[in-house]
């Protein structure tokens, strides 16, 4: 992990500490948050090795919206979409969101 991306680790855990640093760091004076977002995205994307997606999904008006993301296109957005249903029903339970 963190090949090439100008963490040093010693560990997995000292790893997601840097990461955690680095992100903190990206949005310490953004107030905005869709910046901070896309900016955590891109980062965690290109410094934890074998990932096609980092994103966020956003509650709105008691709905998952797609948020900012890094990566292959996702999954079809429709909410009758069968092959989607899946996270976004775990995201609902975790958020108290229906989908």
């Amino acid at each position: 992990m963190g090949a090439g991306t100008g963490l040093s680790y010693a560990s997995k855990a000292e790893f997601y500490r840097e990461l955690a640093a680095q992100c903190h760091a990206l949005i310490d004076n953004e107030r905005d948050p869709v910046a901070n977002m896309a900016n955590c995205a891109a980062l965690v994307f290109n410094s934890v090795p074998r990932l096609n997606w980092v994103g966020f999904y956003l509650l709105k008006g008691g709905e998952l919206v797609l948020g900012p993301f890094k990566g292959n296109r996702p999954v079809s957005e429709s909410h009758s979409d069968a092959a989607s249903a899946g996270p976004r029903r775990r995201a609902a339970q975790l958020f108290g969101s229906r989908t």
